[in-house]
């Protein structure tokens, strides 16, 4: 995944839309139903692409780790 769906047509396109918030949820929940793991979450510097590593966060309640499970770049 690149990132969640960004606010297309906004003012401020590096958003993530309420649309893209739900892609995070629901690969959330194909991950756990199929029994997925994340191993490891890289962000670039885009509002986007760092709200997208939050709301993952948020929802598979990972931590970051000495061995960088979560890494904003």
């Amino acid at each position: 995944m690149r990132h969640a769906q960004a606010s297309f047509g906004s003012a401020d396109y590096d958003v993530l839309s309420s649309h893209g918030h739900g892609q995070v949820a629901a690969l959330m929940q194909d991950l756990e139903l199929h029994g997925g793991q994340i191993g490891r979450v890289v962000s670039g510097s885009y509002g986007r692409s760092g709200t997208t590593l939050v709301s993952l966060n948020e929802h598979a309640q990972l931590q970051r780790t000495g061995g960088s499970l979560l890494t904003h770049r």
